[in-house]
C-alpha cells in the first residue's frame, strides 16, 4: 500500500494522479461511492464503479468529481498492470485521460456546495431505478408461478430431516458428539 487519502474530492484525487503520473490501483469509497480504478503512467486503463465497469464506470466517477471520498492507493508494475488488464477486459477503460477535470474546470464545478444535501437529488432517480429492476421478474408471471408451485408441492418435514441428518453424520464425522444435546 502506497497511501490512504480520506474525505477528498474525487477532481482533486484524479488530478494529482494525472500530476503524479501514478501506475497503480485505487479503491474509492464514501457513503455513496465505491469502486475500484487502474492507473498506468496517471491515465485510466480498468475501472468499476457502483457496479458499473468500463468506460460506463468511468463517466460515473466523473460526473461525481465533488463528491468526497476516501482513497487507497496502491503501486502496480508493468507486469501487474498487464496481468490486470488481461483478466479484467471487460472493465477496461476507452475514452479515458482527456476527460479528467481540469485545474481551470475545478472552480467551475465548486460553486455548489458540495453537501451531502446536493449529492442527495443526483442519487434518489437511481434508487427508484434499482426497485424498478427488482420488480421486473414478477411480470414473468409463468417462471413465477413455476416457484411458487414448487414450493407447494416441497416436502418441508422431509427436507428438514434430511438436512438434520446430514448434520448429525458431519458432527460424528468431526468428533463433536459432546456438543449436541441429547
Amino acid at each position: 500500500m502506497r497511501e490512504i487519502k480520506t474525505a477528498g474530492l474525487i477532481s482533486s484525487i484524479l488530478c494529482e494522479i494525472e500530476r503524479t503520473k501514478f501506475s497503480g490501483i485505487c479503491y474509492i469509497s464514501s457513503g455513496m461511492v465505491s469502486g475500484t480504478v487502474i492507473f498506468e503512467s496517471g491515465k485510466c486503463i480498468l475501472a468499476e464503479i457502483q457496479h458499473k465497469s468500463g468506460d460506463e464506470a468511468w463517466n460515473e466517477l466523473l460526473k461525481m468529481s465533488n463528491y468526497k471520498v476516501d482513497a487507497e492507493f496502491s503501486n502496480l508494475d508493468d507486469a501487474q498492470v498487464l496481468g490486470v488488464l488481461e483478466l479484467n477486459k471487460e472493465c477496461g477503460i476507452i475514452n479515458a485521460g482527456s476527460t479528467i477535470p481540469s485545474a481551470e474546470q475545478q472552480p467551475q464545478k465548486f460553486t455548489a456546495p458540495a453537501d451531502a444535501a446536493t449529492q442527495i437529488p443526483v442519487q434518489q432517480p437511481q434508487e427508484p431505478e434499482k426497485s424498478a429492476h427488482r420488480e421486473e421478474p414478477p411480470q414473468d408471471s409463468s417462471s413465477f408461478e413455476q416457484d411458487i408451485d414448487t414450493f407447494d408441492t416441497l416436502d418441508i418435514d422431509n427436507v428438514t430431516d434430511k438436512i438434520r441428518n446430514d448434520c448429525k453424520t458431519i458432527v460424528r464425522q468431526l468428533n463433536l458428539e459432546h456438543l449436541m444435546e441429547q
